[in-house]
C-alpha cells in the first residue's frame, strides 16, 4: 500500500511538531499519516514509544493500521493502545511517549472530565 501524496506531505508536517491537530475529514486516511509520521521520528531514536488514545471499540482498528503502515523495523516500535477510559483509569500512568496519537480528541473537550485531567495534566487549562 502507499499513501497518497497528501499523507505524505502530512505526515512530514506532522513529524516536524511538537504538537500538532490533523483534522482532515474522514475518510482521508489520518490514521495512516499518524503512522507514517511516527515512522519518520524514528530517525533519531533506537526504538519510538507510540501511544494511541482511542475509543474502545476502534483500539483493534489501531493495532491494524500499525500492522499495515509501519515501515521501520518492528523492533523499532513499543506501542501501547488504550480506550480513553481505560487511561482515565491508569492504564498510561508511569509511563511516556515519543508521539501520543489522540484518536476521536473531542472526547477531551471537558476540561473538568477525569479523562482530560489524566491525559492533558496541566494542560487542560490552556
Amino acid at each position: 500500500m502507499n499513501l497518497r501524496p497528501y499523507q505524505v506531505e502530512g505526515a512530514a508536517w506532522l513529524s516536524q511538531k511538537r504538537t500538532a491537530l490533523l483534522a482532515d475529514a474522514m475518510r482521508l486516511g489520518k490514521s495512516a499519516q499518524a503512522v507514517h509520521a511516527s515512522c519518520l521520528a524514528t530517525d533519531m531514536l533506537d526504538q519510538i514509544h507510540v501511544g494511541v488514545v482511542c475509543p474502545a471499540s476502534v483500539v483493534p482498528v489501531w493495532h491494524e493500521q500499525f500492522d499495515a503502515w509501519w515501515m521501520e523495523e518492528p523492533g523499532k516500535l513499543k506501542l501501547h493502545v488504550a480506550s480513553y477510559d481505560k487511561v482515565a483509569r491508569g492504564a498510561f500512568d508511569g509511563q511516556s511517549f515519543d508521539v501520543l496519537i489522540l484518536d476521536e480528541a473531542h472526547y477531551l473537550k471537558n476540561k473538568d472530565a477525569l479523562r482530560t485531567k489524566k491525559i492533558l495534566g496541566e494542560r487542560c487549562d490552556r
